[in-house]
């Protein structure tokens, strides 16, 4: 009797271990999306977070300011919005006041001064093609191209979009995204890896050296896709790499998952996890997880990313006009 007792207890022992460790791969592989409910076949490009809000421009622009519960349109004042209208999307915090910027297609850049109750524009030079906008310390950029001629200017604001300067030019690439990381803005682009200002966008170096064709620090000329840091390391996402820099972009080694397949063309960062695509990884790349599980991908081998963030513990992914999905198991707590 106390044999078969012993038995049965090893026996619970083994299924309640059983249980955490399938709890555990469970959370690991990314298993508990959660459809957001209003944004099938809304065509997803952006998803941006900032301060209380967190912001997605589709066939129009949404935010939500308690946790996704609930959202509404804010594109009153804008062009009515066909799905590839929005290209970027900025925000900056001054003495109280969110401003929020939209880039768009061919009508320059339009900025909100009330949180996207009304909007005016404040960049409409020549038909222009806003690519990335981003903030650092008061400062607005944008990464601007006209009519996609493959010449980008790269121009800041210090008067919250009033006024612009153009501090550089870059032949033959267009920019995709934009990260700040203290003083030090960052800005990749199609062909000439990533461009680096550390005087608050003054002036610009390029990671791509263009009279040896070649990157004297270790990152490649690919096109570069997306940036994300969690303010303190930088990862930028290449059509076939990852690239990792610890020392503020001086130099940059390469952190690649086991079958990298470019799913998507969004990242995001927090403490020692990144998000790219379809794959997380929890020690700043050294190991990867597919955690698409669940998700929906019915005419492609696995979902396409459009756009993600990570909003306090939770990840957004949206799946282009697949829907807006959330994970609240990714992000370690």
């Amino acid at each position: 009797m106390k044999l078969k007792n012993i038995k049965f207890g090893i026996f619970c022992a083994l299924v309640i271990l059983f249980q955490i460790i399938s709890c555990e791969k469970s959370d690991e592989e990314g298993e508990g999306w959660t459809e957001i409910p209003g944004f099938k076949g809304r065509d997803i490009r952006i998803i941006h977070a900032f301060e209380s809000s967190i912001y997605v421009a589709a066939d129009s622009i949404y935010v939500s300011s308690d946790d996704a519960k609930t959202w509404k349109s804010i594109s009153t004042g804008l062009p009515n919005l066909p799905y590839w209208w929005v290209r970027s999307f900025g925000s900056l915090s001054v003495n109280d006041t969110t401003y929020l910027f939209v880039g768009t297609f061919v009508d320059g850049i339009y900025r909100s001064a009330d949180k996207g109750l009304s909007w005016q524009t404040v960049y409409d030079k020549d038909s222009t093609f806003i690519t990335a906008l981003g903030s650092c310390e008061g400062v607005i950029y944008a990464a601007v191209s006209q009519h996609l001629n493959w010449y980008t200017k790269l121009c800041y604001s210090t008067d919250r979009g009033q006024n612009w300067i153009e501090s550089a030019h870059i032949q033959q690439t267009v920019a995709t995204d934009f990260v700040s990381l203290g003083h030090t803005v960052f800005i990749s682009t199609e062909h000439r890896g990533v461009m680096i200002s550390r005087d608050n966008g003054q002036t610009w170096t390029s990671t791509w050296n263009s009279e040896t064709q070649t990157s004297d620090v270790g990152l490649f000329t690919e096109r570069i896709d997306a940036l994300t840091t969690n303010g303190k390391d930088i990862f930028a996402i290449g059509l076939n790499n990852i690239y990792y820099s610890t020392d503020g972009g001086y130099q940059w080694v390469t952190v690649v998952p086991e079958s990298f397949s470019p799913t998507g063309n969004d990242a995001a960062m927090k403490d020692s996890t990144i998000i790219v695509y379809r794959y997380v990884s929890h020690n700043y790349g050294r190991t990867w997880l597919d955690v698409s599980e669940g998700l929906p991908h019915p005419n492609l081998l696995y979902p396409y990313v459009s756009a993600l963030t990570i909003f306090g513990n939770k990840v957004y992914f949206g799946l282009g006009t697949d829907g807006l999905w959330v994970n609240t198991s990714i992000i370690k707590h």
